[in-house]
């Protein structure tokens, strides 16, 4: 089974097809939360460019816990937590996935100026665990790897 995106009306992607950012799998214990963070560092413009972000938090199977989309601002930040309570069927532990999706989901050739760098371009990630009672972290990840970027697909439909 493959988990599907749609970014608009015109076109789904696998997730695992399309642009963004993703940290390693972790776990995360009762009483625990991630929080995923994210700053765009780029320089406001007048042209008033942001970058839109799809945060999202996925079990094991890739199935989506929770998710956000937030249009950030250069120079602002935006975030979401994922409270170990919120994970269905989860005993004393899980295994977790965050990952941030935004760009260009595929369609027809993009024009040069959808290509030229973005507000996307200037993202500080950061995704931490901590105890929701006492607030101390016990795992912190700056340093995401990019997701591969979306293959050429039909603009008329999921990929086959």
């Amino acid at each position: 089974m493959l988990l599907v995106s749609c970014f608009g009306a015109a076109l789904c992607l696998p997730a695992h097809a399309q642009t963004g950012l993703g940290f390693p799998p972790i776990r995360i214990a009762s009483g625990q939360t991630a929080h995923m963070s994210v700053r765009n560092t780029a320089i406001p413009d007048v042209s008033g460019s942001s970058c839109k972000i799809n945060f999202r938090f996925l079990d094991s199977n890739d199935k989506v816990l929770k998710e956000n989309i937030i249009d950030i601002q250069p120079g602002k930040a935006g975030d979401l937590d994922l409270a170990f309570k919120e994970i269905s069927g989860a005993k004393s532990r899980a295994r977790i996935r965050a990952v941030l999706l935004y760009g260009y989901h595929g369609g027809a050739n993009p024009s040069p100026e959808i290509l030229l760098p973005t507000a996307c371009d200037s993202l500080s990630p950061r995704l931490k665990v901590f105890d929701k009672k006492t607030g101390k972290s016990s795992a912190t990840f700056t340093n995401p790897a990019r997701l591969p970027e979306a293959q050429h697909r039909p603009s008329n439909g999921p990929p086959p």
